[in-house]
């Protein structure tokens, strides 16, 4: 018997902000400063980014929070998840957000990027949140490789960003905030 090879895809993809996006660097920590929280999204380079751990759990996360896994895939959503997390590999660890002219945005209270403060209301319980929040227009670049298997194909991979773009969004306040168009995607 012959064993069957793995194969491997590459993918060069991006994505364009269709709202707001906002991140919580310090989740449960509001007494936290405004420049801590942003150096804590940043990389050395004092630009903002999105950690590889933020998509790959946008994709794949079994928790009961909306994943693409568990938002498109229903009762299988679960073993979805755990076939995403062991064949789903991002190029980098984080990825900097750029602005329209695609350059990178600065870690750096601006009009562009506000410290904002949100009320809560979870089971009847008010509740402040501070969030760093990223005006659109914004957009991210990278590559990712997929390790075919039978459940998940590089159709259903594109299928999840296109989709999961507009209905599961990237960040906190999702999905209201940080929903997305998948703008490229080249497979090598």
């Amino acid at each position: 018997m012959k064993d069957k090879e793995v194969e491997f895809q590459k993918v060069d993809f991006e994505i364009e902000g269709l709202s707001d996006i906002s991140l919580d660097p310090f989740q449960g920590h509001d007494s936290t400063s405004s420049e801590q929280k942003l150096k804590s999204i940043s990389n050395d380079k004092g630009n903002l980014v999105i950690k590889r751990k933020n998509l790959l759990g946008f994709l794949v996360s079994s928790n009961s929070r909306a994943s693409c896994a568990t938002t498109f895939e229903h009762k299988k959503g679960k073993s979805f998840s755990q076939e995403g997390k062991a064949s789903i590999f991002f190029d980098d660890s984080e990825f900097e957000l750029l602005d329209e002219n695609n350059k990178p945005i600065k870690a750096e209270l601006s009009n562009k990027v506000q410290n904002e403060e949100i009320v809560m209301n979870n089971k009847n319980i008010r509740a402040l949140k501070y969030v760093i929040t990223i005006k659109k227009p914004w957009k991210l670049k990278s590559s990712l490789t997929l390790m075919e298997n039978p459940s998940i194909k590089m159709d259903r991979l594109k299928n999840w960003f296109e989709m999961g773009g507009l209905v599961v969004a990237l960040g906190t306040l999702r999905p209201s905030n940080g929903r997305f168009l998948l703008s490229k995607w080249e497979t090598k």
